[in-house]
């Protein structure tokens, strides 16, 4: 977001390694991003970064691992404002890195193949766990697409906080967790129950399988 920030951190270590393409591997600790602008903070607890360098098709690979992120409440989310965890694998794939972080280089990127594969995600996030792959990309209107495939547990909890958030309609919510509840499991070593299914971005829309859920801002 556009804005002034302010920087600390407990602890932070960058290593850098020629070897393999090059890699960076980057690490915080208590990271505390003060916005000057309108007197709040981003919080988190520990952060480390993996970027390795690759070669086309596969232009680099980033591991990232975020711990105990707390954010200001004007970032209005319906899971509350504390994130337990975020652990994701991802990879770059395209002709060349794009040339500037403007949107017609961006574009270029994407008209040459390019997109991100999500090779692994695991997000817990209040009552919200979920972890899967995918593929993301982007449209005509450098808008996110993507498919992918999830696991998630505590669903219902969710939809119910999509519906109090107003960001899902009440009887949108009612169907989905009517079906998603048909198609619930208890996973293997127990626990609370898990559905197994694809998620789709489209058009701006985030879908539960054939179900619509949640209409998505403009990037």
């Amino acid at each position: 977001l556009p804005g002034r920030y302010t920087l600390h951190a407990k602890s932070n270590a960058l290593h850098l390694d020629a070897q393999d393409g090059g890699q960076m591997i980057l690490t915080l600790d208590a990271l505390h991003v003060a916005d000057e602008g309108h007197g709040d903070a981003l919080d988190i607890a520990s952060l480390t970064a993996t970027l390795k360098r690759g070669k086309a098709p596969v232009l680099g690979t980033v591991d990232l691992a975020i711990r105990d992120l707390d954010y200001p409440a004007r970032w209005h989310n319906a899971f509350g404002q504390h994130l337990e965890r975020l652990l994701a694998r991802l990879q770059l794939n395209g002709e060349a890195f794009p040339s500037g972080p403007d949107a017609a280089a961006v574009r270029a990127w994407s008209n040459d193949g390019g997109a991100i594969d999500i090779q692994s995600l695991d997000l817990v996030h209040g009552v919200l766990g979920l972890n899967g792959e995918g593929t993301l990309a982007l449209d005509n209107e450098l808008q996110p697409i993507g498919a992918f495939t999830a696991r998630i547990a505590g669903f219902q909890a969710a939809i119910d906080q999509l519906v109090a958030a107003g960001m899902v309609r009440a009887d949108d919510g009612k169907l989905a967790k009517v079906v998603l509840g048909v198609m619930a499991k208890v996973p293997k070593g127990g626990g609370p129950l898990q559905i197994s299914l694809p998620l789709t971005l489209q058009d701006r829309r985030l879908s539960v399988g054939p179900l619509p859920l949640v209409r998505l801002p403009i990037i």
